[in-house]
């Protein structure tokens, strides 16, 4: 068995080929809870960096919560919600992050993947999401990311709904009052436990923090 998943724990061979319009990747998709490459890389990343002193949040809501992280997530939170912005069974809340439907600095934790760069106006959402986060709370985000350059926008959204491509030169005043930090999921593990669980060398992770001074 040369594959595993940390999201489900399950093994074996290959991991499943996932088509789209245009491509094809192969051993990509966890058979059990349909994983991809980034979330089993933030399994490992929510279960290191939620579990460091002081992280662990006493109120977290998740964004259009992937299934397979939620395993991973919810041992590792006081009260953990998830949020579909569209008609959701398992979702408990139904929030706009456009606008937060929240009582000021009531929440710990945001989490998103896929979701700003899909959205219309992020600038308002980190507005909203600077107001509802108790001081020292942060945003934890997967976007899609280029380094050394400026972010771009689509003035029609690309086929899987992209927006736009974040760049490192501007975050900080794009997602301004959050303090803006890139970090690597990716970061620590071996060659070895990245290639058993598919999972690159790099998948960047927004920290937006409440209450901290620029940088």
């Amino acid at each position: 068995r040369k594959r595993e998943c940390p999201c489900c724990g399950w093994k074996g061979i290959f991991f499943r080929s996932f088509a789209t319009t245009g491509y094809v990747r192969k051993d990509a998709l966890c058979p059990r809870c349909g994983s991809f490459e980034r979330h089993r890389a933030l399994s490992y990343f929510y279960s290191k960096f939620l579990a460091t002193p002081g992280q662990r949040p006493s109120r977290a809501i998740h964004f259009a919560s992937e299934p397979c992280l939620v395993w991973t997530l919810k041992p590792l939170c006081d009260r953990y919600e998830r949020s579909a912005y569209e008609d959701e069974a398992t979702a408990d809340l139904r929030l706009d992050l456009m606008n937060l439907a929240l009582p000021d600095e009531s929440c710990d934790l945001l989490l998103m993947n896929h979701v700003l760069d899909c959205m219309l106006d992020d600038r308002r959402a980190a507005v909203e999401m600077h107001r509802v986060l108790r001081p020292g709370g942060m945003v934890l985000a997967v976007v899609a990311f280029e380094k050394d350059v400026k972010t771009r926008e689509f003035a029609t959204p690309l086929s899987n709904s992209c927006h736009r491509v974040y760049g490192s030169e501007d975050l900080a005043e794009r997602f301004a009052p959050l303090t803006v930090f890139v970090v690597n999921a990716a970061e620590g593990l071996s060659v070895e436990v990245r290639k058993r669980n598919g999972i690159d060398a790099f998948v960047p992770v927004l920290i937006l923090k409440k209450g901290m001074a620029n940088k």
